[in-house]
């Protein structure tokens, strides 16, 4: 019964979205919506966000992540639904791999 009206996604954002604070304003608006997980710069140049909670939050994440801060420009953001689980309790900015 705790997963009702919780969402899990993956994003793979593209465009401009390095060296703009995207990852730190990501941040700030997922603390803001109450979602967990995390953002992190991908080798690509793209930003990879994973995040869970309440689904109306977690899609006003996605729609913030469509357009991020004012510096970034948005190619294109591809998202994937996950099963929920539970694994994130903050959100914070990940280092690249």
């Amino acid at each position: 019964m705790g997963n009702i009206g919780m969402r899990q996604v993956r994003l793979i954002v593209s465009g401009k979205v390095q060296g703009v604070f995207y990852r730190k304003f990501t941040r700030q608006m997922a603390l803001s919506l109450n979602v967990c997980g995390y953002v992190q710069n991908q080798k690509d140049g793209s930003v990879l966000v994973k995040a869970c909670g309440a689904f109306d939050q977690v899609q006003k994440l996605i729609d913030w992540c469509s357009n991020g801060p004012s510096a970034a420009i948005i190619s294109k953001i591809d998202i994937e639904e996950l099963p929920v689980t539970n694994e994130y309790f903050t959100f914070e900015v990940r280092r690249s791999d």
